[in-house]
């Protein structure tokens, strides 16, 4: 009894990040970036596309940060499919052995979500700039 409740612990566990992910990847708008991502690619093979250097640097940018965003959210779709084959694998074999590894990679790819949804919710046009901040000792303060 207390295997089944360990392997339903692991399947808990993968099925709450299968969800935060999915979540995270429609914030993101994945298909639309996809789609994005296709289109800036065929920009950059057209002809003539380094007449105008800055705008190049600028487009080839914008494409790489597309490119890391798309590949880090299939990347983390992959190793939930690669835990969920693990934890079917260890059921069927009723290896209690394995679970610490399952769970071991369903918490790195836990933290790698958690930064990806931190990052995400700071995406807006100017949260890459540096910021400038003064602090001033208000009354009583020194």
């Amino acid at each position: 009894m207390a295997g089944t409740l360990e392997f339903k612990d692991a399947e808990n566990k993968l099925a709450q990040l299968e969800a935060e992910l999915s979540a995270a990847a429609s914030l993101f708008g994945l298909e639309a970036k996809k789609t994005e991502l296709k289109e800036k690619e065929a920009v950059s093979l057209e002809a003539g596309f380094w007449d105008k250097t800055e705008k190049a640097q600028t487009h080839l940018k914008d494409l790489n940060d597309l490119k890391k965003g798309v590949e880090l959210v299939d990347k983390l779709g992959r190793e939930l499919e690669d835990c969920r084959a693990h934890l079917e694998l260890a059921r069927e074999g009723d290896n209690m052995g394995e679970l610490p590894l399952i769970m071991e990679a369903l918490k790195e790819t836990a933290q790698k979500l958690g930064a990806f949804d931190f990052e995400l919710k700071l995406s807006g046009p100017h949260d890459k700039a540096d910021a400038i901040i003064s602090i001033h000792s208000g009354a009583g303060g020194t």
